[in-house]
């Protein structure tokens, strides 16, 4: 594992500190806390530092990466691949960021706010662009934004928050899935697409979401209401209204339903439905398919919307 200290950080602190029986992750964020610092990830770095950096920085270095492959192909083509970030004691951080721009092919605007300052040796694996640069400017509390159609960047303040969206696979019932997400991690930001969660966080945070669906979470091990079969549905009706079947099958997962106004119409349209042993997600694609419609799970509700809404 690849550890970026923050210059801010003092590397000869002295500290007390035991523990047992725990993984690296959680032994890092430990001693993190104990020090009032925050760990964060950049790629395959992690990064130690104050608080409100570690908070931000992965995420802003994520939103980077996006940002590089909107541009034009000639431009993405000098960005090159990630490469391995080194430099030899007593190199400043402006030769660092003026080294990673040259190699990218581009200029920098406003060097002037990085203080002269003078590192120590430092080898880390292969980052891209992106990243290489989002670690060398944490420590000045800084980052950077692309201009003159990604030719040059500009420095500026990193920001106070940053969020992202990732979509992660759907496995399980979206109400039990969706109430421990909500149990773990009740600042998150998610709806349930059909068969996806969709994130609006922090990379760490659909990192870890992502970890729980896989069943690898470093995380203290889930109460038994995340870890029980799959609930398996069966449900016939025939010439019932739309609405009073939707509403019926929200009430048996605990969900509230709303319909989006474009679909309101179709709320006493008479259906016909024969499913059998199927999972919540399968359910619901067979009531509302046909009718070219689709659904979301937005905390406690269920809504109704046009198929492909986004």
């Amino acid at each position: 594992m690849a550890i970026f200290l923050d210059r801010r950080v003092d590397p000869d602190q002295a500290v007390d500190f035991a523990v047992e029986s725990e993984s690296l992750r959680r032994i890092l964020q430990q001693l993190a806390e104990k020090l009032g610092l925050g760990v964060g990830r950049v790629g395959p770095v992690v990064y130690v530092g104050p608080s409100p950096t570690a908070t931000v920085l992965g995420t802003v270095a994520a939103l980077k990466e996006e940002q590089d492959q909107r541009f034009p192909a000639a431009v993405r083509r000098q960005r090159h691949g990630p490469q391995p970030l080194r430099w030899p004691e007593l190199t400043t951080p402006r030769e660092l960021v003026q080294r990673l721009a040259a190699d990218a092919g581009v200029q920098v605007e406003g060097l002037e706010q990085i203080p002269h300052d003078l590192w120590p040796e430092v080898d880390l694996p292969p980052l891209n662009f992106a990243q290489a640069m989002s670690l060398v400017l944490a420590g000045f509390g800084l980052t950077f934004e692309c201009v003159a159609e990604g030719a040059a960047i500009r420095l500026t303040a990193l920001p106070d928050a940053a969020s992202i969206t990732r979509r992660i696979p759907l496995r399980g019932s979206p109400a039990v899935v969706g109430a421990e997400i909500r149990r773990r991690f009740p600042a998150a930001r998610f709806t349930i697409e059909g068969g996806q969660i969709v994130v609006d966080s922090t990379v760490e945070v659909a990192a870890d979401i992502r970890r729980l669906l896989d069943g690898s979470s470093a995380r203290p091990r889930p109460p038994a209401a995340t870890v029980q079969a799959e609930k398996r549905y069966t449900l016939r009706v025939q010439d019932k209204p739309f609405g009073a079947v939707v509403a019926a099958v929200a009430k048996e997962v605990g969900l509230e339903v709303r319909f989006d106004p474009r679909v309101e119409d179709l709320q006493d349209k008479l259906v016909w439905l024969d499913v059998q042993d199927a999972t919540l997600d399968q359910l619901l694609q067979a009531l509302l398919k046909p009718a070219g419609l689709g659904y979301q799970i937005d905390q406690q509700t269920l809504e109704i919307r046009p198929g492909g809404s986004p």
